[in-house]
């Protein structure tokens, strides 16, 4: 995006005439000033591309993040994420994740996978957010997936959602 000259994500979908809301704790760049850690029923069945850009990592409370990522989408929607790889971005946020995070969150609440894969520099520039950090020599890693909510189901518990890892 920074290619094309958008800030954020929100400038480039709008762009190329994809309707966007953006959320965000601060209020910042035109998002919606709301806490993800929070349940947001007032948004929840409206959207058909729900995007985790590197946001849950850095939610505190990370099962009503996935929760609302959940409800938001309508069914038949597809939720993206691209969120830090877990033994990358050492300090980063509060929470990483890995393959099996997400075949169980998949499996547990019926999504279908599309693409469940590990995002490095060499792998795809296009695609990789450079970030370096001091006293960190090499790349960071990103898990990148995009699933497929495939019913109206409720999210699972938080019990459940405790147990993907």
């Amino acid at each position: 995006k920074e290619k094309l000259g958008y800030s954020v994500s929100r400038d480039f979908f709008n762009s190329v005439g994809i309707e966007c809301t953006s959320f965000d704790i601060t209020g910042k760049q035109g998002s919606e000033q709301v806490d993800l850690g929070t349940e947001l029923k007032k948004y929840w069945g409206q959207f058909d591309i729900v995007a985790n850009f590197a946001t849950s990592e850095h939610v505190y409370d990370e099962y009503n993040c996935f929760k609302n990522i959940h409800e938001f989408c309508r069914s038949g929607g597809a939720m993206v994420h691209a969120i830090p790889r877990k033994n990358s971005w050492p300090g980063h946020c509060y929470h990483y994740y890995d393959h099996n995070f997400f075949k169980n969150l998949s499996l547990t609440n019926g999504y279908q996978i599309l693409i469940l894969k590990e995002m490095k520099k060499n792998y795809d520039i296009s695609a990789y957010v450079p970030v370096e950090f001091a006293g960190e020599p090499h790349d960071q890693v990103n898990m990148h997936c995009l699933m497929l909510k495939t019913n109206n189901s409720n999210f699972i518990s938080r019990e459940q959602f405790n147990q993907l890892r």
